[in-house]
C-alpha cells in the first residue's frame, strides 16, 4: 500500500499534542481533546495501514489532563500527562500492560506551579527511569530532570533493545 497522511481526528473541539508509541505491529497515538468538555486524554491504536482500530478515552476526571507523553517500553505502555486535579498542573504517571490493564496510577511530579510538557526514558545502565518536564516553580519555565525507580510488574523483565545496521557488512557472515 502506497504511503499516505491520515487525518485521525475530525472533531470541531481543541484536539493538539499528539505522543507516538509502537508496540506488537501497532501504531498507537495519545492526544489531549476537549470533545468531552473538558481536555482529555485520548489514544488511538493504528494498524499497519494506519486505519484507525480502537479509541480509548484515557482519563476523565472533570478537571484539565493536558500534555500526553506516550512510550512503549520494558513491556509496558507509559502515558504521562499534566493533571489539574489539584488547581496545577502535575506530571501524572500511568502504567498500563500491552492489553491495557492498569498497572497504577502516581503523581511523578507536584509542586506548587504548574508541570507541563514531560517526556520519559529508560537507562538499561542503571535501571532507572528519567522523566524531563517543564516547570514554572521559579517563577519562568525551565526544564528539569528527575530519576525515577519503577518496580517491573511481575512477569515483566525489563530490556532495552539497541539495534544497528551497515550496510557493508549486510552480506557478510555472522560472527
Amino acid at each position: 500500500k502506497a504511503l499516505q497522511t491520515v487525518q485521525l481526528t475530525d472533531q470541531k473541539s481543541y484536539q493538539d499534542r499528539p505522543s507516538l508509541a509502537a508496540a506488537g505491529g501497532d501504531i498507537y497515538v495519545a492526544y489531549v481533546s476537549s470533545e468531552t468538555g473538558n481536555r482529555d486524554i485520548f489514544q488511538k491504536r493504528l494498524d499497519e495501514n494506519l486505519e484507525v482500530q480502537e479509541t480509548k478515552r484515557m482519563t476523565s476526571d472533570k478537571s484539565d489532563q493536558d500534555y500526553p507523553s506516550l512510550k512503549w517500553t520494558n513491556g509496558q505502555f507509559m502515558l504521562l500527562y499534566a493533571s489539574k486535579k489539584t488547581g496545577n498542573y502535575e506530571i501524572m504517571l500511568d502504567r498500563y500492560l500491552r492489553d491495557w490493564k492498569l498497572v497504577n496510577s502516581t503523581t511523578a511530579v507536584a509542586a506548587a506551579s504548574d508541570q507541563t510538557s514531560s517526556s520519559l526514558a529508560f537507562s538499561p545502565a542503571d535501571g532507572l527511569y528519567y522523566l524531563a518536564y517543564v516547570s514554572q516553580e521559579s517563577g519562568q519555565r525551565n526544564v528539569f530532570v528527575k530519576p525515577l525507580k519503577l518496580t517491573i510488574p511481575a512477569g515483566l523483565k525489563p530490556c532495552d533493545i539497541a539495534t544497528s545496521f551497515s550496510a557493508t557488512k549486510a552480506s557478510s557472515p555472522f560472527t
